[in-house]
């Protein structure tokens, strides 16, 4: 039953990385494009996108609760 949860886990992981970045990125990328593309969605994961697993925090806000509790 492990195997299952983890499969559906990486499932949706995957799909949320499907439709949050690789559908944005259709285009020819060079090297340095696909560079900023991804800094640019690095930065939206951590400081703008709330996730529900951090009580609905993103990742900047939830580790700077912790550091400060």
């Amino acid at each position: 039953a492990a195997g299952t949860h983890s499969d559906g886990v990486v499932e949706s992981t995957h799909n949320r990385d499907q439709k949050e970045f690789y559908d944005f990125c259709t285009q020819e990328l060079t090297l340095e494009k696909a560079n900023k593309n991804i800094q640019k969605y690095n930065y939206f994961f951590n400081y703008k996108r709330i996730h529900s697993a951090l009580n609905y925090n993103t990742p900047f806000v939830y580790f700077n609760k912790l550091r400060n509790s």
